[in-house]
């Protein structure tokens, strides 16, 4: 049974950001949506993560344009 955030995040169509990898793992077995944009960037200032997903923009909205696609993997090393 899903508890009720993933009730709504399914319902409005969110995508998840997260640096967990846990999320992904829940989308591969319970399959998606909710999208999930996978930052692999180690713990970094969120004035960072913004820059990172700006530069990012691009390829992030042409992923969240394919319903074929669940996840979007951001590394930075």
């Amino acid at each position: 049974m899903q508890c009720c955030p993933v009730k709504a995040i399914r319902l409005h169509n969110f995508t998840i950001v997260t640096q967990d990898s846990d999320f992904n793992d829940l989308s591969t077995l319970f399959g998606f949506p909710p999208k999930i944009i996978w930052l692999r960037t180690g713990n970094l200032k969120t004035t960072v993560i913004l820059d990172v997903l700006v530069r990012n923009y691009s390829d992030l909205a042409k992923f969240e344009a394919d319903n074929e696609l669940a996840c979007f993997e951001i590394v930075l090393s």
